[in-house]
């Protein structure tokens, strides 16, 4: 088990396709940095571990102890890797999250865009 710590933000796919397969805003899915599956790694980002379409990881909203398990669905960053954080200074995301699975580990919201979190993989 690896534990990282740093920012989750969220993306929307608006139906579209992910890495795995289509997309839903709705659904309680994430797009990762590292995906075995289709072989997308995106070495500018997090050190994050290697996952498969379908596994999941539990993500931490480490300002209100919220915690999901999130399943991974597409390839990440579609942020992009490099900005500012105003919580935690200049940190790479961890993953993009569909709004569905950032708004149940942040009250119901995406008004902070961005969120310090843990990540258990």
């Amino acid at each position: 088990m690896t534990v990282m710590y740093g920012n989750v933000t969220y993306y929307n796919c608006n139906g579209g396709s992910g890495a795995c397969s289509s997309c839903n805003d709705g659904w309680n899915d994430l797009a990762w940095p590292n995906l075995s599956t289709t072989g997308c790694v995106y070495n500018g980002c997090a050190n994050n571990c290697s996952h498969a379409c379908g596994d999941t990881v539990q993500v931490t909203n480490l300002c209100n102890n919220q915690a999901n398990y999130i399943r991974v669905h597409d390839c990440f960053p579609r942020v992009g890797c490099n900005y500012a954080d105003n919580c935690m200074g200049r940190t790479p995301p961890l993953a993009d999250l569909l709004p569905a699975a950032f708004m149940a580990i942040n009250g119901g919201s995406l008004g902070a865009g961005r969120i310090p979190a843990k990540v258990v993989c």
